[in-house]
């Protein structure tokens, strides 16, 4: 598909306008006035694009503050920020597995993850979508002839819209002292308290936290997808790691009564012609 329009609930496509349904915009963001306005402002003071990779003199000061940023919001100690989502499950999956490790990963997985456990030196199994059991079976089998162990899941499936059972596969990981990754690229921002995902339900503190904090360090030494790629622009980053990124919220009331943890839905279209009034993401 070939739009020819901005991104939005319609966009242009072969010179009229349709619904847009298979997009990734969930906030309404992807065109917010806001955002074009804190684009054009960090782009006239960092420049259009950075000059070099985080490993060498890549890294600025934006970096690290959207990084806090991102922490704060999902309830982590430290974020590690990618070029993309590609290159984040890439760049996890290829560099903490280990060979003598091993991998569950769910049968309807994105492709990056898929990926990743390729690139990685560790032993793969995959599991069947969403099946509590059967990972619990595969993990009894064969979780003692792995030095660790890794369950591996996105948080929302995007293709088919339904969402993993966080709690129980943490049940399983800290039985089977496996670490649990979670992919929430489509979840982030629709999910969770404040957006924040849906792993922050289900996240407590203390070993985990230190836990999640050491594998973040780790990845930032091995990942070469984050130390060989020139960074995310200092437009994106300033929206991110400034005052622009705080104030935007749902006006859809509804959404909340529907769902508390579906905060932002993206029916400006559609909410008019459904009669459930008009949600979209404001700057305050």
């Amino acid at each position: 598909m070939v739009c020819s329009s901005t991104q939005g609930p319609t966009v242009e496509f072969e010179h009229r306008d349709v619904v847009l349904l298979c997009s990734n915009d969930y906030l309404g963001l992807a065109d917010h006035p806001a955002l074009r306005q804190s684009l054009a402002h960090a782009s006239a003071e960092h420049g259009p694009g950075a000059a070099a990779s985080r490993l060498i003199s890549g890294t600025h000061e934006i970096h690290r503050k959207a990084e806090r940023r991102l922490a704060t919001l999902t309830r982590m100690p430290a974020a590690l920020l990618f070029s993309s989502g590609y290159a984040a499950n890439v760049g996890v999956l290829s560099s903490l597995p280990r060979e003598g490790d091993v991998i569950f990963s769910d049968a309807l997985n994105h492709a990056s993850i898929i990926d990743g456990c390729r690139l990685s030196k560790a032993r793969v199994i995959v599991y069947p979508h969403g099946d509590v059991d059967a990972l619990s079976r595969s993990l009894q089998r064969e979780r003692s002839k792995a030095s660790a162990a890794y369950v591996v899941t996105d948080a929302l499936f995007s293709m088919d819209g339904d969402l993993a059972p966080l709690v129980a596969l943490r049940e399983l990981a800290t039985r089977f002292d496996a670490a649990l990754l979670v992919d929430e690229a489509h979840s982030v921002g629709v999910l969770g308290p404040d957006g924040a995902g849906g792993i922050t339900a289900i996240c407590g503190q203390g070993g985990e936290v230190a836990h999640n904090r050491r594998m973040m360090e780790a990845d930032e030494v091995a990942a070469m997808d984050h130390l060989d790629t020139v960074e995310i622009r200092g437009q994106l980053l300033r929206i991110m790691s400034a005052e622009e990124g705080k104030g935007l919220s749902c006006t859809n009331t509804r959404c909340r009564q529907l769902n508390p943890y579906l905060p932002g839905e993206n029916c400006r279209y559609c909410g008019q012609r459904l009669g459930d009034g008009i949600s979209y993401w404001v700057h305050s």
